[in-house]
């Protein structure tokens, strides 16, 4: 394991009021549809200042365990949590999650990954960015189904 790198920065425009943003990172069930780059998600969570969570990202070859632990819930602008899995070398890591709406229906996120062993920087700066665009076609569709007519 080498020693912590830079942080990473990663910013986005999300097709989302930023309510919707926020929700989306604090709902267990919505997380499960959108929280994994490569295949499916298990999401159990405390949300509340000093609860922990624990994700499980897996597909038909590999299952990676995340856990952390919320350290501010600023609704609907600020999430902060540790994330920690066997690519930090079990350690806890620090990610910030900052939402600011754009208008009424767009938000800019910018998430801040810290800590990290410098050896996987590249993987999750790759793993972030999937997620994010994974979130942003969740929210998308979400949208669409609310729009869509009933019968």
């Amino acid at each position: 394991m080498q020693a912590n790198a830079a942080p990473i920065e990663i910013r986005r425009v999300i097709a989302a009021p930023v309510d919707d943003v926020f929700a989306a990172w604090v709902d267990p069930a919505s997380m499960r549809e959108w929280f994994n780059p490569f295949g499916r998600a298990a999401m159990t969570a405390d949300f509340r200042e000093g609860g922990s969570f624990r994700l499980v990202m897996s597909d038909e070859h590999l299952s990676v365990e995340h856990t952390g632990v919320y350290r501010v819930i600023d609704p609907p602008n600020r999430l902060v949590f540790t994330w920690r899995s066997q690519y930090t070398g079990n350690r806890d890591t620090l990610v910030s999650i900052h939402l600011f709406p754009l208008g009424d229906d767009q938000t800019e996120l910018v998430l801040t990954h810290e800590l990290l062993p410098s050896d996987e920087v590249e993987p999750h700066t790759g793993g972030w960015t999937q997620i994010l665009e994974q979130l942003d076609a969740y929210l998308r569709s979400s949208a669409s189904r609310s729009h869509a007519p009933r019968n």
